[in-house]
């Protein structure tokens, strides 16, 4: 944001579902390469949110100092079909970022 490192994202796919996702140019939405090219695109997810104190190498990747609080988030998103189609684990930087959160009631 404005050159200013502000998340890290480790993400996860399924080899079996996505072989060859590599190969794919993926300087656009990765989701809707899984939605058009592998028809997996996530349907829903379960985020956990937890403060966290930056490990160094993550507080390196982000320039702020080591044990600086900062926000993780676990994600383990489901195609349509309740398949698990991504895992990932993520590092907020909670001085520059706001997140909000929205859900459906059926």
């Amino acid at each position: 944001a404005d050159d200013v490192p502000v998340v890290i994202e480790n993400s996860f796919f399924p080899e079996a579902l996505f072989s060859d996702l590599l190969t794919q140019n993926l300087t656009g939405s990765l989701y809707r390469i899984m939605d058009i090219v592998y028809s997996k695109a996530p349907h829903s997810a379960e985020e956990e949110l937890r403060p966290l104190a930056a490990a160094e190498d993550d507080a390196a990747l982000l320039k702020v100092p080591a044990a600086t609080p900062v926000l993780g988030i676990t994600r383990t998103s489901h195609s349509l079909e309740g398949v698990a189609v991504e895992y990932s684990e993520d590092v907020f930087r909670t001085d520059r970022l706001r997140i909000m959160v929205s859900g459906r009631v059926r």
